[in-house]
């Protein structure tokens, strides 16, 4: 287990915990930095940055006298809000996006988080991400060409069908009987047409491809990727096809999704850089057609997820109504995308 050794290799790991209450957060932030990434100076002048980003964790930048560091808190100690990877996971995940120089490197961890090098930039807004297609497309062809050992591919695993399964078992506590069957039986229905090998080429994914994600560093004319919580060993066409929905944003503006035009463009790009020459319009065509299919993959997969995490978080309102949302995107291009639609009065 060689690579597992290289990949953790000074990278620190003690039990420490950020309280995440109003009172302490920003406080147990400065200490933990200290503790772990820290010089001998003051914590009290280290400068807090708040990263309104994503709905999961608290994220912030930390400014130190010797580097600026992101420390990212976990909301709770729930087990299944966060639902991503193990630590184990993620260290992984981090030391081979770092030595690819996609992604951050990891520079500690601690009971309820982590601390990661700050990539130098800015998030991207969802208006932006059509004018960048062409770095972001070959961004994301880097990532998925990051080779992986059979190891690599067994730790990692993250096949986008196991993880809805594992979210509906969870949320069928939550969901009215109905509904649940209607989403097991749209789940099971397009498993059947969309797990097979023409779709489910699995490579190294970010699951998460919004624009929250993607950092530009315009001085240098650099993009990199953060946040690989949802990452791991999955299916290709799902991190395409989620790519082109998160156009929309968090609020789900379905005019940002990128046109035909759009879209042949950014594979275009994406095919490019993966096959190291230039792609023929049919490879660029039939890419387009399978990822087009997989965007009601994105819209179930968010869709539960979002269900479930309502159902762990009921003060916010924010999963409730996304949930609702992305699934009735899938019940609304369903019949465009497949040439099959199922009436359902099933409330979402």
């Amino acid at each position: 287990m060689h690579w597992v050794v290289l990949s953790l290799f000074l990278q620190c790991s003690i039990c420490l915990v950020i309280r995440t209450d109003s009172l302490n957060l920003e406080t147990d932030i400065r200490v933990v930095t200290k503790e772990l990434v820290g010089d001998n100076g003051d914590p009290s002048v280290y400068e807090l940055t708040k990263i309104d980003i994503g709905t999961i964790n608290y994220c912030y930048f930390v400014t130190l006298p010797s580097q600026s560091v992101v420390v990212r808190i976990s909301r709770d100690a729930n087990p299944h809000t966060c639902l991503g990877q193990t630590k184990a996971e993620e260290k992984v995940l981090l030391g081979l996006v770092s030595d690819h120089q996609v992604g951050p490197r990891l520079l500690a961890e601690f009971d309820n988080g982590l601390i990661t090098q700050r990539i130098e930039g800015r998030h991207l807004t969802p208006e932006e991400i059509p004018i960048h297609a062409s770095p972001v497309a070959k961004l994301v062809a880097r990532l998925h060409s990051i080779p992986l050992t059979t190891e690599h591919q067994i730790l990692l695993e993250a096949s986008v069908w196991g993880k809805i399964d594992k979210w509906l078992t969870l949320a069928n506590q939550s969901l009215e009987h109905d509904e649940y069957d209607f989403l097991s039986r749209e789940v099971s229905d397009l498993r059947s047409l969309l797990d097979t090998p023409h779709f489910n080429e699995k490579v190294l994914i970010h699951g998460d491809l919004n624009h929250g994600n993607i950092i530009l560093d315009p001085e240098q004319s650099k993009f990199a990727l953060v946040d690989f919580e949802f990452s791991g060993y999955g299916e290709k066409l799902f991190d395409l096809a989620n790519h082109f929905c998160e156009h929309s944003g968090l609020d789900l503006n379905w005019n940002l999704y990128p046109s035909i035009s759009q879209q042949l463009h950014f594979l275009s790009e994406y095919l490019r850089e993966s096959l190291g020459t230039e792609p023929d319009s049919d490879q660029i065509t039939q890419l387009q057609e399978r990822v087009n299919k997989y965007q009601l993959v994105s819209h179930l997969y968010w869709g539960v997820w979002a269900k479930l995490m309502a159902f762990y978080r009921p003060s916010d309102p924010f999963y409730a109504q996304y949930g609702r949302t992305r699934l009735q995107r899938y019940i609304d291009t369903k019949e465009e995308v497949l040439g099959v639609y199922r009436d359902t009065k099933t409330e979402l």
